[in-house]
């Protein structure tokens, strides 16, 4: 932490989100100049409106709950109230709620802070600020941002967090998420040459969620873009792709989208290095509670 913040924002200047942005760069430029990675991210979230590894294919490929798209049968009804009295389920509105008031922080609290404390990039764990490869998980700048990933987490985390329990499901989810903010920093600094890009948001973590469900229920109906049902497998293998491509686009032209491509893929290659271990636990779970295939 460098300590010297400038003064707190004057009540007027809060009136909206996008005067609090368009004053982050001067707050920033108050620092201590022994630090100037936070300058470097207002400035960017000033350009864009946010930043963050969370921003954009995940959400894509979310799933509403099957009663959204068919008419749910008595098998599934029981199965959801079954899920709605473990204690699993308490996790995720945790989680949810944890998401939403950081939001409120970024809304009320000074612009370095949050900046210093809830992005991830090279630079801030050079600078010793290695609890923002978790913070960062659970920050969202962006309402709708925030929206997206809690509908992606609600749809598909309930039902993980039932089949593994609410620690392992907890203990998966940080790991996904920590594991996607460390790509992004490694990527940001050694293939693009940018180690001060920040990022933040849900995706790295929600990426993980997706890969491990997508796996264990490879038939189960998704709806791709909110619109095409698409089976889970299938929409699990385009996210990655689509990140793929993003991620060497972004490192041979220097550019493109302000998504964390390499996050999304961490979180992802999380969920498949979990189910390759713990695959099978999940499988015989499964079929101990006779969960259907959701296809």
């Amino acid at each position: 932490m460098n300590g010297g913040f400038g003064p707190a924002e004057p009540p007027e200047s809060r009136l909206t989100r996008d005067q609090r942005a368009a004053s982050s760069t001067s707050a920033c430029r108050r620092i201590s100049p022994e630090w100037p990675a936070p300058d470097a991210i207002a400035t960017r979230i000033e350009r864009w409106g946010s930043i963050d590894h969370s921003g954009c294919q995940p959400q894509e490929y979310s799933a509403m709950p099957p009663e959204q798209w068919n008419t749910p049968s008595e098998e599934e009804k029981k199965l959801a109230r079954e899920i709605v009295r473990h204690e699993s389920f308490t996790l995720v509105k945790v989680i949810l709620a944890i998401n939403a008031l950081v939001f409120l922080c970024w809304l009320f609290l000074p612009v370095p802070f949050m900046a210093d404390n809830f992005l991830v990039s090279w630079s801030q764990l050079a600078g010793g600020r290695v609890w923002t490869l978790v913070t960062a998980v659970f920050s969202h700048y962006l309402l709708f941002h925030l929206l997206i990933n809690m509908i992606v987490l609600w749809s598909f985390g309930p039902l993980l967090a039932w089949l593994m329990g609410a620690r392992e499901f907890l203990f998966f989810y940080l790991t996904a998420g920590v594991m996607g903010s460390l790509a992004h920093a490694l990527v940001s600094n050694l293939l693009m040459d940018q180690p001060e890009q920040a990022a933040l948001g849900a995706s790295a973590a929600l990426a993980g969620v997706l890969l491990l469900f997508s796996l264990t229920f490879p038939r189960a109906k998704v709806l791709f873009f909110f619109i095409i049902p698409t089976p889970a497998i299938v929409a699990a293998l385009i996210f990655i792709g689509i990140d793929l491509w993003g991620l060497i686009m972004q490192i041979e032209a220097n550019g493109g989208w302000p998504i964390g491509h390499g996050a999304h893929l961490g979180g992802a290659l999380t969920g498949i290095v979990y189910f390759l271990i713990r695959g099978r636990k999940l499988k015989r779970e499964k079929e101990r509670r006779d969960v259907p295939d959701l296809g």
